[in-house]
């Protein structure tokens, strides 16, 4: 069952029908695995029946480990009371069928940008004293000719395979600078001082093999009351009062594996800006941008610096 690419923060959801195709009342039940934590196989073993190019990863020799033991984000919707759960256990009348929902709620504490999900629901029959009593008896004829009878087990449980890729979408900056031990690039900018109207390209590229909508946006500068009016941030916070940053567009689509290029506006209030020290129009400027996936609470955060330049014929 799989439930291919999906992003932190989603939930979905599969169906299984179980039907008892036996002349008796029968009770089962279904779980998750929540005990195993790594298979005896590879996920290229699990998967040696299936055809890759159906599957939402690509599969590998090492063993396959099970995403329920370390994120917990497999669930059954029970059908009688609506709530999602590990384990539900239910009865059938012969030939009756019964639809569940199996639902992965993908992560958000998860740390890496994508990982491959996989797990197993767990189909038992749960026997009745009956069934015990008729357990099937082979019979073979022993070396010396005589009938040996022999009590076989049946096989009350199978499995089902759960798969799915977590990605989630990110972005590249291909006029960022990445600091050491920094998550957010940098991109530098250089404004023009007197110039009302200023227009900046800054190119992007997706990382991710989804096709994702991001919403840009400026986090405009809040000055804090207690803060000393001499302070960096305080001084910073003077000068972005001249200013107005628009994204264009505000929502940019950004193709698989794909580059795009957003268009940034500044606009300046010459009056206040040239009516501020110059020693504080020479400062490094700081302002924060933020991709966040659209319909999403996933977002990723650029650092763009600015820097004031005078090209004034004087």
């Amino acid at each position: 069952m799989t439930f291919g690419q999906f992003m932190s923060g989603q939930n979905l959801g599969n169906q299984i029908q179980i039907t008892n195709k036996t002349g008796a009342k029968r009770t089962f039940e279904l779980s998750i695995d929540v005990d195993t934590e790594t298979y005896p196989e590879s996920s290229k073993e699990i998967f040696s029946a299936f055809v890759e190019d159906d599957l939402p990863f690509k599969v590998g020799t090492e063993k396959a480990t099970n995403s329920e033991k370390l994120l917990k984000c497999w669930f059954i919707e029970n059908p009688q009371t609506r709530t999602i759960e590990k384990t539900v256990l239910f009865q059938l009348e012969p030939f009756q069928s019964q639809t569940f929902l199996i639902v992965v709620k993908a992560p958000v504490n998860f740390t890496k940008k994508q990982g491959n999900l996989l797990s197993h629901l767990i189909l038992s029959q749960i026997p009745d004293e009956q069934d015990l009593e008729s357990e099937r008896t082979e019979k073979r004829i022993g070396q010396d000719g005589k009938i040996e009878r022999t009590k076989v087990s049946i096989q009350r449980q199978m499995k089902v395979i759960l798969c799915g890729k977590l990605e989630n979408p990110t972005l590249f900056c291909l006029k960022g600078i990445k600091e050491e031990g920094v998550e957010a690039s940098t991109i530098p900018l250089v404004a023009r001082r007197r110039v009302d109207v200023q227009k900046f390209k800054l190119p992007f590229k997706n990382l991710s093999s989804v096709e994702t909508d991001f919403e840009f946006i400026f986090i405009k500068s809040v000055k804090s009351g207690d803060q000393d009016e001499d302070s960096f941030e305080s001084r910073q916070h003077q000068v972005f009062e001249c200013m107005t940053f628009f994204c264009q567009p505000a929502v940019l689509k950004v193709g698989s594996k794909g580059p795009a290029v957003l268009n940034v506006q500044l606009k300046v209030d010459q009056a206040k800006l040239n009516s501020l020290p110059e020693d504080v129009l020479r400062m490094t400027l700081t302002k924060l941008l933020v991709a966040r996936v659209k319909g999403s609470n996933l977002i990723q955060s650029f650092y763009v610096t600015i820097n004031l330049l005078d090209q004034s014929a004087d």
